[in-house]
């Protein structure tokens, strides 16, 4: 704990010596040791003999009188060009010689030595301060503490006996003459004074006030001294005494205040006292008189609305609301017409049309509570008023308005107005009470109808609430399936003791859901080709139709390739999730296949299924073909062809489809120049007569990947480019015409000129 209490005390030494560090060698006075032969600001820069910060010195207070023995504080601030207090300024404190007081201290607090410093009783110097600081009067209330800021100082004086102290305070860094002096007098009376303390009295009536003087030094009363008292301000008062008096031989000196007309408020009461031998004032004060009246209201509640030959009940509540208690204080409460007394609380007197409680007294912000009860023998608005009186004389008054009404019951029914058949439906009935009074024995009976049916089977269904509360909604529902289409009323009674009764219905058109599916497609398609259906679904209903669900059958002689609006591959099935259709809503989806494997009839059925057990469909028949795809070449196995000599062609015919090809045919045309030697394939061949054109029988059951190869052989009679022409025909496929092929061979004369 030591250790702590060390390091804190050398932190606080850093923190107080920041400033001179930082400062030195420039205008700080923090560090400025009493120089009796050089009072001006000292410094390494400075080359005249004041600071040029420093303008101003203000003294505070510049008058006052207190009583001798006490001690009483001066606060001096010097001020700067701007007129912001300046810290670290060197201020030197004197009293003028031949005036009475003495100095107690001045502001020598803080770390420094040289901080203030008292040389004697007349004569001490202080610095303005850097930062604020209070000055305890070692009291233990804060409130005659005094607090100073930054380029303020202070010093305290005292005086024993009266008299009249003058006080200088001298700033040396001051250059302007008439600006570096500042003058404060303290007057000293050897009187202690006692003003009277604010009062409260009521309207109406007299206070008086007196103010005590005695000597501090003796302790005896003072006589001879002046008081005088002044209304400041209120309502309208007057001293019923002089204003002026000398206090007495037992140091007092009284006054007695009245009002000039009743009537609340405050009086404030500016007090003088005047020394009797040079008319000095040396004391002032202020004092108080609040007036105060009683300030009675009333307030009735009770409720908006009620039944006939119910009780209605009605609080009275009287508050003072004044300063001063109420008197001879009185309630009536005016019955109206067509309201009969029942009973209150207190008891209260029945005066023919009205009810009367006497309360007595009531204190200042009191209150009294009463209750009345009244019974309405028939409809209509009653307006019920009560009133307080004070010594006979009506103060306040307060009404309420009750709209009473004989007793009923309110009741709705709501339901949807569409619906599909089959479907279960819901009904919420609600029963309220606009009644003040309670409902009971309510019974809630639902009539059925035709085309609605119940679960219990019954055509009737009861349901019993009991009591209601006034202003109290109670609801049930009740489920129903429509069984037939149409429009169907469902009614609802509803009953209460008293024979109160009320009814309501509402009506709902029942109709059939269904869905509308269609399937387009192509009823034809090669194999390997691409095969696109379009399904369209329709609501054509007045009512949504939910949890819509689409499939449509993948049948083996197809491939899934994609689908639309979200539609998805679950097996052997392509789905779709379409959740609601809205009434009138049509959704088209698109699924794409590739035909893989032929079929005659491929039957694809595409099914819609929702809520309400519906299901529809629809199916598209389609025929999956094979395609014969047929390959012509010819090519000639020796070019160029000498003349004279044999030269021979290879024909090639492949079906390059994925069908069987029938009725193909080859037919081949020489040229003019060469002569046909032998011609040879996978049928029989029949030559022109001519030799110029060479037909081969037609050829059947050609598989897919399988060739003909036919071979023609001829002998080369005369030189020059000869051009030999295939021509291929078929049955299946069925081609647009035929496919023609040439094959140029070049006949040349042999070397040795021979042939």
């Amino acid at each position: 704990m030591r250790r702590v209490g060390t390091h804190l005390q050398v932190a606080a030494w850093i923190v107080a010596l920041l400033p001179v560090l930082l400062t030195f060698g420039c205008t700080s006075q923090l560090y400025d040791p009493i120089v009796r032969t050089h009072p001006k600001p000292p410094g390494l820069l400075y080359h005249r003999n004041f600071d040029p910060r420093a303008c101003q010195i203000i003294l505070t207070p510049v008058e006052a009188t207190n009583p001798v023995r006490t001690q009483h504080v001066l606060i001096a601030t010097v001020l700067d060009g701007s007129g912001c207090p300046l810290p670290g300024v060197r201020v030197e404190w004197m009293l003028a010689r031949g005036g009475v007081g003495e100095i107690v201290e001045v502001d020598e607090s803080g770390v420094l030595p040289s901080r203030g410093h008292k040389v004697d009783n007349y004569y001490a110097v202080s610095y303005t301060a850097h930062f604020p600081q209070r000055i305890t009067r070692g009291t233990p209330d804060p409130a005659d503490d005094i607090c100073i800021g930054p380029g303020q100082t202070w010093c305290v004086i005292t005086s024993p006996i009266e008299g009249d102290t003058h006080v200088i305070a001298y700033v040396p860094a001051i250059y302007n003459w008439q600006s570096h002096k500042a003058y404060a007098v303290k007057h000293w009376v050897d009187v202690q004074w006692e003003f009277p303390e604010p009062a409260v009295n009521p309207v109406g009536t007299q206070h008086t006030f007196t103010t005590r003087l005695r000597s501090i030094s003796t302790g005896k009363p003072v006589a001879n001294y002046l008081v005088r008292y002044r209304i400041l301000d209120g309502p309208p008062a007057t001293f019923t005494t002089p204003a002026e008096v000398h206090t007495d031989a037992n140091g007092v000196a009284s006054v007695t205040l009245a009002q000039s007309e009743p009537r609340p408020g405050t009086n404030r009461i500016g007090i003088e006292i005047i020394r009797p031998r040079d008319g000095a004032v040396i004391a002032t004060g202020e004092t108080a008189k609040t007036w105060v009246a009683p300030a009675v209201k009333i307030e009735k509640r009770g409720p908006a609305h009620a039944m006939v030959g119910a009780d209605v009940e009605y609080t009275i509540t009287v508050i003072n609301e004044g300063d001063a208690d109420a008197d001879q204080l009185e309630v009536v409460d005016l019955l109206p017409p067509g309201m009969q007394f029942v009973r209150s609380d207190p008891p209260g007197a029945v005066e023919g049309d009205r009810v009367r409680w006497s309360l007595g007294s009531l204190a200042a912000g009191g209150s009294s509570a009463l209750s009345v009860v009244l019974r309405a023998t028939r409809p209509g608005r009653y307006d019920n008023c009560a009133q307080v009186l004070l010594g006979g004389r009506v103060q306040d008054e307060s009404c309420v308005s009750t709209e009473v009404s004989s007793p009923q019951i309110q009741v709705s029914k709501i339901g949807p107005e569409l619906a599909a058949v089959g479907q279960t439906v819901t009904y919420t009935i609600t029963v309220t009470n606009p009644n003040p009074t309670p409902l009971t024995g309510v019974v809630v009976t639902d009539e059925i109808g035709e085309g609605l049916a119940h679960e219990s089977g019954s055509q009737t269904v009861e349901a019993e609430l009991g009591t209601v509360a006034p202003g109290e909604t109670k609801q049930i529902s009740i489920d129903l399936v429509g069984t037939a289409p149409g429009t169907h009323v469902n009614r609802v009674v509803v009953t209460a003791d008293g024979g109160v009764q009320a009814s309501a219905q509402t009506q709902t058109t029942f109709v059939q859901p269904t869905l509308q599916i269609d399937k387009t497609g192509p009823s034809l398609r090669y194999l390997n080709r691409p095969v696109e259906y379009t399904i369209v679904v329709q609501n054509p209903t007045q009512i949504p139709i939910p949890d819509v669900v689409v499939s449509d059958l993948v049948p083996p002689e197809l491939r899934f390739q994609e689908a639309t609006q979200g539609g998805r591959l679950d097996g052997n099935r392509v789905v779709w999730q379409l959740g609601t259709l809205a009434p009138g809503q049509t959704r088209q989806l698109v699924a794409r296949f590739i035909a893989r494997q032929e079929g005659a009839r491929i039957e694809n059925v595409a099914v819609a299924t929702a809520a309400y057990g519906i299901r529809v469909e629809d199916r598209h028949l389609l025929e999956v073909r094979g395609i014969a795809g047929l390959l012509l070449e010819a090519v000639d196995l020796r070019d160029p062809l000498p003349l004279g000599e044999q030269g021979e062609y290879q024909i090639r015919v492949t079906n390059q489809g994925n069908a069987a090809a029938n009725g193909v045919r080859i037919t081949v045309f020489l040229p003019e120049g060469v002569e046909l030697v032998d011609a040879q394939g996978p049928s029989q061949s029949q030559a022109s007569p001519d030799g110029r054109r060479v037909q081969f029988a037609p050829v059947n059951d050609l598989e897919p990947q399988m060739s003909l190869t036919y071979r023609i052989r001829v002998r080369a009679v005369t030189p020059g480019t000869k051009v030999l022409r295939i021509v291929l025909e078929a049955d299946e496929p069925v081609l647009t015409g035929p496919v023609e092929e040439q094959e140029p061979t070049q006949v040349i004369q042999p070397e040795n000129g021979n042939g």
